[in-house]
């Protein structure tokens, strides 16, 4: 058994000797118990199977540090001696869950393909290279350098400090920003808030929108995967390499940052079966923690594991429809994200196909995270852009562009009107 992706077709293949191997992960296992396709006590067994096989794993690998002179054979001595034989009970159990796979295999492929093509987030959102993020929080995390440029840094409590902010939409619905952290002072709390915004227009929006690319892939909001799943998607050559425990650190570092972040929302709608507008409102974390595991050895610096859930549920999720991004975005090199995001973001909001938008130097610079090359050295700053916006179609995250004196004009990929259905509840 091997632990693959819920998106990933199982597989049944025979190894040298003619024996029957199946990979599937443990999200296939919970899809089949769902379904009751699976008796419960051989999904009991698969589980209690997986999580016996990581401990001994942790053992083997606390034995390797604490002898790494050891052989093969003095490690094959320990493993006897801590785990030692299979009981009666687990070999007759595992030749029960060998035997229901292969009598069984095809049924289990053919519901988990029904289950799946079920699940989605959003209706019609289905091609490979594109996700959909609900346009309440992508609206508000359009004007993400406008909030935090904004925002009021108080302590709140002993050791807690908050950093708020909150501005006026077109049609006047309140978009609010709140970032609330730890900090031993005044001092340390100013610090943390400028690496913040930093931060969050770069990596931080990479991390958020990888996040999301998996719920879209999963077919719901709230999900757990390995932390270093979501450290590859972000990557543009599907990194196979391990990741350092540095860069973990910081990927985790930057995953708390989201999950501190909240962004609260207005949206006016029309009370039903009146004609009376009334204001209701959302309050989101970027990106809700649940929970997670980590191995002892790490000593609390990250998760192998984490739990995690994009989008709280909502008394009514009518009207939640997406936005449409090219999974490229959050593939690109950090300073290139958020103009990225802000364009494609502008293309839904408009809703003009494949019309031409209108950006000027000053918005492209902002977005661009070009604002100081821009006071010092104008036309470096173009060059720059221009750079940006070749890669961005070079990945087909826009069809084309042109330049003026003035700014831009850039041609979107066409977001067609079916695309832009409701949530699926």
């Amino acid at each position: 058994m091997s632990l693959e992706r819920a998106q990933e077709k199982p597989q049944m293949t025979k190894d040298q000797n003619g024996n029957f191997q199946y990979i599937f992960s443990a999200e296939h296992v919970k899809i089949w118990e769902e379904k009751g396709i699976m008796p419960k006590d051989l999904v009991n067994y698969f589980f209690e199977k997986l999580k016996k096989t990581h401990e001994e794993h942790i053992k083997v690998q606390e034995f390797k540090k604490t002898h790494p002179e050891s052989t093969e054979e003095a490690l094959n001595v320990f493993l006897h001696e801590q785990l030692g034989e299979e009981s009666q009970q687990d070999t007759e159990m595992s030749s029960k869950f060998h035997d229901f796979l292969y009598n069984h295999w095809k049924s289990l492929l053919l519901n988990l393909e029904e289950k799946q093509e079920k699940e989605a987030i959003f209706e019609n959102v289905t091609d490979d290279e594109q996700i959909g993020i609900v346009r309440l929080i992508t609206d508000s995390i359009y004007h993400l350098n406008k909030l935090m440029n904004g925002a009021s840094l108080e302590r709140i409590y002993e050791n807690i400090y908050e950093a708020k902010s909150e501005i006026k939409n077109s049609k006047g619905e309140g978009i609010s920003l709140v970032f609330s952290f730890p900090a031993s002072c005044d001092e340390e709390a100013d610090k943390i808030f400028e690496d913040y915004k930093q931060i969050m227009t770069n990596k931080g929006l990479k991390i958020w929108m990888a996040h999301w690319g998996l719920a879209n892939e999963r077919g719901k909001t709230e999900y757990s995967c390995p932390m270093t799943e979501i450290m590859r998607m972000l990557s543009d050559d599907g990194r196979k390499a391990h990741f350092s425990v540095k860069e973990k650190q910081e990927h985790w570092a930057i995953t708390k940052m989201l999950g501190m972040t909240k962004v609260l929302r207005e949206h006016t709608v029309r009370k039903k079966g009146t004609k009376t507008l009334v204001t209701r409102w959302m309050e989101q974390p970027l990106l809700e923690i649940l929970g997670g595991e980590k191995a002892t050895e790490t000593q609390n610096k990250y998760p192998e594991l984490i739990a995690v859930r994009v989008l709280a549920p909502q008394p009514d999720m009518k009207g939640f429809v997406p936005a449409i991004y090219n999974k490229e975005t959050y593939r690109l090199h950090p300073s290139d994200v958020y103009l990225a995001f802000a364009i494609q973001t502008r293309a839904a909001q408009r809703n003009r196909g494949d019309a031409q938008l209108r950006f000027d130097w000053k918005f492209l610079f902002e977005f661009g995270n070009l604002e100081g090359t821009a006071q010092s050295n104008q036309r470096m700053a173009k060059a720059i852009t221009r750079k940006k916006m070749n890669r961005f179609r070079q990945k087909e995250i826009i069809e084309d562009w042109n330049e003026d004196v003035s700014g831009m004009r850039i041609t979107p990929k066409t977001q067609k009107k079916s695309d832009l259905t409701e949530i699926i509840g």
